[in-house]
C-alpha cells in the first residue's frame, strides 16, 4: 500500500521541518501559504489560514456526503460509504481531504485506472471559496497520479456545473469534444 502522510499548508515564511519551498507556477505572493510533505518541496498556493491535507479514511463518508450535499453535487448518498470503500482499497492514497481550523474545507475523490488518473466529485465548502483549498487538493492530486506513472488526467462536469470550467483551465485542464456514453451494470438502481 502507497500511503502518503498529511501535508500541511502554512501561511509563507512559517518554519517547516527542513521542506524546502520552491517557486510556485500559479502566480502565489507573500501572503500564500506553503504546503509541505515530511520530504520534498512546498509548494505555495493563496489563502487565509492554514490548512492541512491528508488522506482519507472510510470514517470521513459522513464529512463527504455533507460537503458534496452543500457544494451542489450529485450523487447518491447512499452509496457513498460503499463506493469510499471500493475506492479506498484500490487507491487509498487519492482521496483527499483539507481541513483548516473550520474543519472540512475541500475533497476530491481520486482514482487511478494504470492508464489515465481522474478526478472526481472536487469540491469546497462554499465559504470557504477561493482561498485555494481547491487548487492543493487538486495539485496534490496530480502529485500523487504522476508518482503512480499517470501521464494524462481526465474529468468531467456536467452541464449544470459549466463555471468551473474556468477553475479547471486556470490549472492547465483544457476541453476536449467527446461523446461520453454510459450503461447501468444495475438497472434496479437509480440513476445519479
Amino acid at each position: 500500500m502507497n500511503r502518503r502522510g498529511p501535508v500541511t499548508i502554512m501561511p509563507a515564511g512559517t518554519a517547516t521541518s527542513g521542506a524546502r519551498p520552491r517557486p510556485s507556477r500559479m502566480g502565489a505572493g507573500k501572503a500564500d501559504r506553503r504546503v509541505t510533505r515530511d520530504r520534498g518541496p512546498a509548494r505555495s498556493f493563496p489563502s487565509l489560514a492554514p490548512m492541512r491535507i491528508r488522506t482519507a479514511e472510510l470514517a470521513d463518508a459522513a464529512s463527504l456526503i455533507e460537503l458534496w450535499t452543500a457544494a451542489g453535487l450529485k450523487f447518491r448518498p447512499g452509496q457513498v460509504s460503499a463506493e469510499l470503500a471500493a475506492v479506498l482499497d484500490r487507491d487509498p492514497d487519492l482521496v483527499l481531504i483539507a481541513e483548516d481550523t473550520g474543519g472540512v474545507a475541500a475533497a476530491v475523490l481520486g482514482t487511478f485506472d494504470g492508464r489515465r488518473g481522474w478526478v472526481n466529485r472536487l469540491a469546497t465548502r462554499p465559504g470557504r471559496r477561493g482561498q485555494g483549498h481547491a487548487s492543493a487538493v487538486l495539485a496534490e492530486l496530480e502529485r500523487r497520479l504522476a508518482a503512480k506513472g499517470c501521464r494524462k488526467v481526465n474529468l468531467l462536469i456536467e452541464p449544470d456545473n459549466n463555471q468551473v470550467t474556468g477553475f479547471y483551465r486556470q490549472h492547465g485542464y483544457t476541453e476536449d469534444q467527446l461523446t461520453f456514453m454510459e450503461k447501468w451494470l444495475h438497472p434496479d438502481l437509480p440513476p445519479e
